[in-house]
């Protein structure tokens, strides 16, 4: 929605309405709203304490869950209370109202006695019904599927992708938008503890091929069907390789209360530079970077898309700058800047800065400052006082920086307009515009704490944009001199961007070709009167809305 500011101008007096008709159109991929609420569905990896504190799936502290409900103002809790007896045969479950259904020991597949992805829905649909726009859902299975399989009657990969397959579906019914599923790493295993409790080595590497087996199979799946997939891997290798950079003394060869016989639960013992818990989970001070490392790539995604909206916002306040010298036919063709070269023929051009915020896009995301130069060049003609015709180019230049230290971005671009506007009766003028853009993002570059280690990822991109408007103005003397104009006009616009990748880091992503398109129309009724001695003339707001859709291939890391 753009304003124009009041002018107050001698000889009349107006008043303006304006209606904006919108159409959009676009698979919507990616949606940056606030987050309203989010939602965890998953095993021991987010439990928060469905068994009771006691049982939590790490020493004291949040979970990943916990420390990122913290940073966008929310709080992670329990949906089951679970009961068990001393042979951890479950014996009561009921709901509590939490938004973590996670529960230890779930799998994707349904097996007996065990929580299940598919049972965990059944309690969100009974408890709260339906997802909200603008909510967020994670779902997080490691490698219970498959070490219950081994152990039970077998493990069926195919089984397991196509069971969590009409899972998201479900979710997707249940009306999640906004979905969002992490790997199991296999780069970062307890595997001291594991060979200390007996697990053969070469169980311990079958575990580790399954699971990539599995992965591989089922994350394309995920991404064609909208789900944002996160991958721990990186960042698992990454801590294992430096682990002092994160803050950590031991990783695969080292767990919390290791070679201690005190008898001090795992839940009671402070963060000891491990890794790991005395069960193999995550420390707190694990579960914190792994909370930062979900927020960072859920920010780079909206990110990327304010970069790829305020791209084609300054497309279109570049060419609706143009398009008001063509709606006001041949006033302006004596304005500032220009020169006549050869009777009908006029040149013109200008240079230009400007300061642009672009607020944030929602979700996760803050907002982008730019600074942007501009420098306009065009030719046009008037034939025999009835016709405008025309070119323009406009080359821009701009550096962007995120808020909070998130990033810096740098743009070039150049958009290219031909026009055209005339009077084909004595009371209607039509006016035609076509725009076709260029832009380099030469950065782009994204910053993030993990923890204690500070990581920023890199990329660079190029972008195009088309857009076409076509218009009429009708106006007739009515009563008393007053005057009435109708005016109207349509436009699409369709800004793009090619596929990025970004340089090989902790938070590296890649994301197929994105797009936003847009189908615009207006219409104005526009009322004047000449007075003898002058005119105040008086506009209203007019609102121009912009219909905007986002469309993805799914970023995954």
């Amino acid at each position: 929605m753009s304003f124009r500011r009041p002018a107050f101008i001698v000889r009349r007096t107006a008043f303006l309405v304006t209606t904006a008709l919108t159409v959009t159109f676009g698979c919507p991929a990616a949606h940056a709203e606030p987050i309203s609420r989010f939602y965890v569905f998953g095993d021991s990896s987010s439990d928060v304490g469905s068994e009771g504190f006691a049982r939590r799936p790490t020493n004291l502290g949040p979970s990943w869950s916990e420390a990122f409900g913290s940073r966008i103002g929310q709080t992670s809790t329990p949906a089951f209370a679970r009961t068990l007896d001393a042979g951890f045969t479950l014996i009561d479950q009921r709901l509590i109202g939490g938004n973590n259904h996670a529960v230890n020991g779930a799998t994707a597949v349904p097996y007996p006695g065990i929580s299940s992805f598919g049972e965990q829905i059944d309690a969100f649909a009974a408890a709260q019904g339906r997802f909200g726009r603008s909510d967020l859902v994670f779902t997080w299975f490691t490698r219970n599927d498959i070490t219950t399989g081994f152990f039970g009657a077998g493990y069926d990969r195919k089984a397991y992708v196509e069971t969590y397959v009409a899972q998201i579906a479900r979710l997707r019914g249940l009306g999640a938008r906004n979905l969002v599923a992490v790997g199991a790493e296999v780069h970062l295993l307890p595997e001291r503890l594991l060979l200390d409790a007996g697990v053969p080595t070469a169980l311990i590497e079958t575990l580790k091929i399954e699971t990539n087996a599995s992965e591989a199979a089922l994350w394309p799946r995920l991404a064609a069907s909208g789900v944002y997939v996160l991958d721990l891997n990186r960042l698992a290798e990454d801590v294992r390789s430096n682990p002092r950079k994160y803050g950590f003394m031991s990783t695969t060869d080292g767990y919390q209360g290791r070679g201690l016989n005190d008898g001090v639960p795992s839940q009671l013992r402070p963060g000891d530079g491990n890794v790991f818990t005395e069960d193999g989970h995550y420390t707190s001070a694990m579960q914190t970077v792994v909370s930062d490392f979900f927020f960072a790539q859920l920010r780079a995604r909206d990110q990327f898309r304010t970069i790829l909206l305020q791209s084609g916002q300054a497309f279109r306040r570049d060419a609706q700058a143009m398009s008001d010298v063509v709606r006001a036919g041949f006033a302006d063709r004596a304005s500032t800047g220009s020169r006549r070269v050869s009777g009908p023929w006029r040149v013109y051009g200008t240079i230009s800065g400007v300061a642009d915020t672009q607020p944030s896009a929602g979700g996760t995301d803050v907002r982008l400052g730019t600074a942007n130069a501009t420098f306009v060049a065009g030719i046009d003609h008037a034939t025999d006082g009835t016709w405008l015709v025309g070119a323009r180019a406009a080359l821009t230049g701009s550096r962007g920086t995120f808020a909070e230290n998130a990033g810096q971005t740098s743009r070039e671009a150049a958009l290219f307009s031909t026009y055209a506007a005339g009077r084909v009766l004595p009371d209607l003028r039509v006016h035609a515009a076509a725009h076709y853009g260029i832009a380099d993002f030469g950065k782009i570059e994204r910053r993030a704490a993990l923890g204690p280690a500070l990581e920023r990822a890199e990329g660079r991109t190029s972008g195009d944009h088309v857009a076409a408007e076509i218009g009429a103005a009708y106006s007739r003397h009515i009563v008393g001199g007053w005057v009435a104009e109708v005016r109207g006009t349509s436009a699409y616009e369709r800004t793009g961007i090619a596929a990025y990748r970004e340089a090989p880091s902790v938070l590296s992503l890649a994301y197929g070709s994105s797009a936003y398109s847009s189908v615009l129309g207006t219409v104005g009724l526009r009322i004047e009167r000449d007075a003898p001695d002058g005119v105040i003339r008086l506009r209203i707001p007019t609102m121009s809305a912009v219909g905007s859709d986002f469309m993805s291939a799914a970023g995954s890391d």
